[in-house]
């Protein structure tokens, strides 16, 4: 108890323990009480200090642990064995196990077997009081997978404990991945374009040989359909490496008019290669429908979807496409515009698990996979992307166990612009005899061209550089036109046309390239420049000689 006592320097408050002890005679009767008091203050002072002290040190504990539960990174305390003492919040949640799973068990029991030894190493460079930072190995997690982390530790000597810090690299170490395809796609494309420009020179060949074939052919002859078959491998071949280009080069292919008929029935046969004997598939286009897109991402859109309804029925199904006309609203209502327009809609559907309301309101999702690690997650999201260029739009309707519809929208075109193959145009009589000047140092591109413009009823002279062709206009003031690929060594397509217009104004200029539209050769073309993609069908060389050299004129008009 407390009380005031007075000392010779006057009067203070003490802690005083006070027992009182009742006095009896023989009879047992009390007569009177004794009082002892033993003065306690110092050490009720002692053990008031001692009390604050740990409360201190609860507040203190209290506030670490918050610092280390509110952390967002892996936070363990090691003893010198390496046996775990202490883990943050976010290490249960990081690795699934509850802190008593893990508090006693040795660190290097959730290493990755491949990792431990270096683990060791760096624990030991730790131990020894060395920098001990930026270490990534690969922890086990209690579903059995591994995750990749960054570590920080240190050692104490005085307490015996090692502390690590350490990162989830998971999303940085699939972001390296994604910038290392990246890289190596920028080279793909690199090495794509190269290709491209000697293939095209090939296929430029081919297709002008296979329709020469064509024309001296008469009708029944049995060599027409090995013409026919040579001449649609080249155009294959052409779409061919157009569409590598603009995968290598995330470069967007052209929209065209498509026959959903005809496309569907040249792609069922490769969806029905990729999709296996336990799938079967079914194909409906009951009527001529067109739409407009582009034709490579539409058919790689058709087969991505179908892949992954293949997936979703490990146990085989039926994938059903349905083609159909509908009218539907488009537009922004928010901003007022808002019109029914007429879209083909092309839906894919499976028989398979179907997607839970969670997993379909993230199927968009650029890299959201369910596919534990072995899908890029960015299927549905590139489909979703060229729908939406395309001016249309991808519903998805799912259930789990019911299966799963993916109909992509696209803008419906009229059939009219849908012919890609377009008769040759008569070719002009007064074309006869003129003379065109053609430089290529590509020699079987040369000879092919050479022989075209034969055929057509032209003088050609061929010059193999632009050396070459300007000692023919130099001498030759009947060269009605210079026909001049781009890329060639030395003095380039467009450096010789500038030349040859210094010695003749009126001289009339194609180029030719055997670069795709849009890809870099390496030069700037004038303004105007009227061009020659290779490879090219006889009828599109005539249309741009036609506007060149547009019947009833001469050279020189």
């Amino acid at each position: 108890m407390r009380a005031e006592a007075s000392t010779p320097e006057g009067p203070r408050s003490i802690f005083v323990d006070v027992r009182v002890h009742p006095l009896r005679d023989a009879n047992g009767a009390v007569w009177g009480v004794l009082v002892q008091g033993l003065d306690t203050t110092r050490e009720t002072q002692a053990l008031k200090a001692l009390q604050a002290r740990e409360h201190e040190l609860e507040e203190a504990l209290a506030a670490y642990q918050a610092i280390l539960d509110n952390s967002h990174d892996v936070i363990c305390v090691f003893d010198s064995d390496g046996v775990i003492q202490q883990v943050n919040r976010h290490t249960q949640a990081a690795w699934g196990y509850t802190a008593e799973e893990l508090i006693g068990r040795n660190y290097i029991a959730l290493v990755h077997p491949e990792d431990r030894e270096a683990s060791v190493r760096f624990a030991l460079r730790a131990r020894m009081g060395r920098p001990a930072t930026g270490f990534l190995n690969r922890y086990r997690r209690k579903d059995g997978t591994y995750t990749p982390m960054m570590w920080s530790v240190g050692w104490s000597e005085r307490f015996q404990r090692g502390y690590g810090i350490a990162r989830d690299m998971h999303e940085w170490v699939a972001a390296e991945e994604r910038l290392r395809q990246a890289q190596k796609m920028e080279a793909i494309g690199r090495l794509t374009g190269g290709l491209a420009h000697d293939f095209n020179n090939i296929l430029t060949v081919v297709m002008s040989g296979s329709e020469a074939m064509l024309q001296n052919l008469p009708p029944r002859s049995p060599h027409r359909e090995m013409a026919e078959l040579t001449l649609n491998a080249a155009e294959r071949g052409a779409d061919l490496v157009e569409r590598l280009l603009s995968f290598s080069r995330n470069r967007s292919p052209k929209s065209e008019t498509i026959d959903c008929r005809a496309l569907m029935d040249g792609v069922a046969p490769l969806i029905r290669q990729a999709i296996g004997e336990r799938v079967t598939l079914t194909v409906e286009t009951p009527q001529e429908l067109y739409c407009r897109a582009s034709r490579s991402q539409l058919e790689s859109a058709l087969l991505n979807l179908c892949i992954n309804a293949r997936d979703a029925m490990p146990e085989g199904g039926e994938i059903r496409i349905k083609v159909s006309a509908v009218r539907r609203p488009s537009g922004d209502p928010e901003i007022g515009l808002r019109e029914e327009r007429d879209f083909v809609c092309i839906a894919v559907t499976d028989t398979g698990v179907g997607m839970s309301p969670s997993v379909a309101d993230r199927a968009l999702e650029p890299f959201f996979t369910t596919k534990d690690g072995q899908g890029s997650g960015l299927g549905l999201s590139m489909v979703y992307g060229f729908v939406s260029q395309a001016g249309g739009d991808l519903t998805i309707d799912t259930a789990e166990g019911q299966g799963t519809t993916v109909t992509l929208c696209l803008p419906m075109a009229s059939g009219l612009t849908a012919q890609s193959a377009e008769a040759d145009p008569d070719i002009p009589p007064d074309w006869l005899g003129r003379r065109i000047l053609l430089v290529d140092d590509d020699e079987l591109v040369s000879r092919q061209l050479h022989l075209q413009l034969l055929a057509l009823g032209f003088q050609v002279r061929p010059a193999r550089d632009a050396a070459a062709a300007l000692r023919v206009l130099e001498g030759d003031e009947d060269i009605a036109l210079m026909l001049t690929d781009v890329v060639m060594p030395g003095m380039d397509g467009v450096d010789l046309a500038a030349a040859a217009g210094r010695i003749r104004p009126e001289l009339k200029v194609m180029f030719t390239t055997a670069y795709a539209r849009g890809e870099d050769s390496g030069r700037a073309l004038p303004a105007n420049a009227v061009v020659l993609h290779k490879p090219y069908r006889r009828g599109r060389l005539i249309a741009l000689l036609m506007k060149m050299l547009p019947p009833g004129r001469v050279a020189g008009d």
